[in-house]
């Protein structure tokens, strides 16, 4: 096979050899040229009359090139000073226009077609491939634009027998079919479910913040105050919003003032990773990922919250409290009817527990890192009653631990609440519990008998609040730390295991193991090979619990 326009095949481009190509052809094989070629003749073979239908060209200068109706002057002057050797008259010829997108628009510009062919076995093959350009006479600001050309069929269209799917087992870039799902879909879900559960969270904060320093002028006592800027020391430093930091002591370090200045940042500052700007636009780019998967209204929803997205750029330090808390207002809401969209039309199959997954587990974050930096040192009781009523009302469980202890409320009573009660909604031994549930839906990589590292990270967990009580939460006033604090850190600690689990263990988007026989005598040697595949080429996840491990290519329904 040979390649009929090879590397330096532009020695036809130029004039004198392409001009006489006709007379090459017959002079090397005796044959004219199939196809034809534009016209060229010596300067001196026309007159003056005829030039309207050619232009005039130089064999020695590559940028000489007059248009015999529009530069009759200038060929004058160059039949005159120039040598007529050295110039030559070709044919113009009417090029076919096709679309170009400039300038924000489309323009009409013509093109140059280059086609490629093949030789082998004494034919000539056209490739179904060819590059369009513009001339360089239709060429803006001197840059050349280019399509891609492909021929789809040549002949009539032929009906195409439906194509038999591969073997799932060995296809690593499969479609959602029968309760498959890809690794890299299930991620994105994963994620999605983050996103949500975190701008809700740090909306709740936000307007919970806003709410306090407007009350300040009506309660301005020091308990109020103190509270309120251990609040803003939250902010400031990401421990209440992602990342959770932990600060190194839990002293307030934060001056008084600049309290809307915080709201303005934490709203359309994308410098906080957690912030509102930063979780609203995760948000919008997680779903447009897995939007195939996505019911009408829910993308509806996506799509209001980007336009409230681009809105944030218009909010200032001068914007008035009751329209920031109008906005904020709207997005809460937003935000929980994307999640009353999901739960009502996406399938478990189609990875509706892969979201809840990532809520359970960002709502469990975003508690423990409440608490342990409002709620786990000791306090003045004034001040500890203010701050844990911030926390009640962010964590939407202010009317229920009201209702639910009427002769007294304390601080033990609202951990007891938020922390241990694994009925209650909002609480972080349900969060667990929840999980547990649905990770159900997960592979299984555990021998039959033995739990797997998921199972064990869940059990420890469980464990923890199966053991403590309302006595392990109470907070101790001497150096030793605290029961609360003990059991803080083992589950952060926990669910800090669960979340690197879940990213390398079930979102690796690799390839399924090889078995290789490097002799057909004997047993197999057998080498795991795990290669990184291209953009959508993935491992699918499960939504069953008794399928196979997560490093093989498929889980079943």
């Amino acid at each position: 096979m040979v390649l009929l326009n090879p590397l330096g095949n532009g020695a036809i481009q130029i004039p004198a050899i392409k001009n006489n190509l006709h007379r090459a052809a017959e002079f090397f094989d005796g044959e004219s040229l199939l196809l034809r070629q534009q016209e060229t003749f010596p300067a001196e073979n026309l007159t003056q009359s005829d030039w309207s239908g050619y232009e005039l060209l130089s064999y020695v200068d590559p940028e000489l090139k007059y248009d015999g109706e529009k530069d009759a002057d200038a060929i004058a002057n160059t039949l005159q000073t120039v040598a007529l050797t050295d110039l030559f008259w070709r044919k113009k010829v009417n090029l076919s226009h096709t679309p170009f997108w400039h300038d924000k628009g489309l323009v009409s510009k013509p093109v140059i077609m280059r086609c490629y062919a093949l030789y082998s076995q004494g034919q000539v093959f056209i490739l179904p491939s060819a590059m369009c350009f513009t001339p360089k006479a239709a060429r803006t600001d001197g840059k050349t634009e280019i399509k891609d050309t492909w021929v789809e069929t040549i002949g009539p269209p032929q009906e195409r027998a439906p194509s038999i799917p591969k073997s799932l087992q060995s296809d690593a870039d499969l479609a959602l079919v029968e309760g498959l799902l890809p690794s890299r879909t299930a991620e994105n879900l994963f994620w999605l479910g983050c996103a949500v559960e975190r701008s809700e969270n740090v909306i709740r904060l936000v307007r919970v913040f806003i709410d306090k320093f407007t009350e300040l002028a009506i309660y301005p006592d020091e308990a109020h105050r103190n509270a309120l800027l251990r609040f803003k020391s939250g902010l400031e430093q990401q421990a209440l919003i992602y990342p959770y930091l932990t600060p190194d002591a839990a002293k307030i370090t934060v001056n008084e003032g600049g309290f809307k200045e915080l709201v303005i940042s934490l709203i359309n500052d994308n410098s906080f990773a957690g912030g509102l700007y930063s979780s609203i636009n995760m948000v919008v780019q997680s779903a447009l990922q897995v939007r195939e998967l996505l019911s009408y209204d829910s993308l509806r929803i996506i799509e209001s919250l980007e336009e409230e997205h681009h809105e944030f750029s218009t909010i200032t330090e001068q914007t008035p409290t009751h329209r920031l808390q109008s906005t904020l207002d709207k997005l809460i809401g937003l935000t929980m009817a994307f999640n009353g969209s999901i739960q009502d039309s996406l399938s478990k199959s189609n990875g509706a527990f892969m979201i809840e997954i990532g809520r359970r587990l960002e709502r469990s974050k975003q508690l423990v890192s409440m608490v342990q930096n409002l709620l786990q040192f000791p306090l003045p009781e004034a001040e500890q009653q203010n701050v844990l009523e911030i926390v009640l009302v962010a964590q939407v469980s202010a009317i229920t631990h009201r209702r639910r202890y009427r002769a007294f409320q304390s601080l033990e009573t609202g951990l007891e609440l938020l922390l241990l009660d694994a009925e209650y909604p909002r609480s972080l031994a349900h969060q667990i519990q929840k999980i547990t549930e649905l990770c159900e839906s997960l592979p299984v990589s555990a021998k039959p008998g033995f739990l797997s590292t998921t199972e064990k990270i869940l059990l420890q967990l469980k464990a923890s609040f199966a053991l403590a009580d309302r006595q392990t939460l109470n907070i101790n006033t001497n150096q030793a730390p605290s029961g609360l604090v003990s059991l803080l850190k083992s589950v952060t600690s926990q669910l800090q295991k669960f979340s690197e689990m879940m990213q390398t263990q079930y979102f690796s988007h690799t390839k399924p193991a090889s078995q290789l026989h490097w002799s057909g005598i004997g047993t197999a040697s057998v080498q795991i090979v795990e290669k990184p595949i291209d953009e959508e080429a993935t491992a699918p996840l499960a939504s069953a619990p008794d399928a196979s491990s997560p490093n093989d290519s498929e889980v079943k329904k």
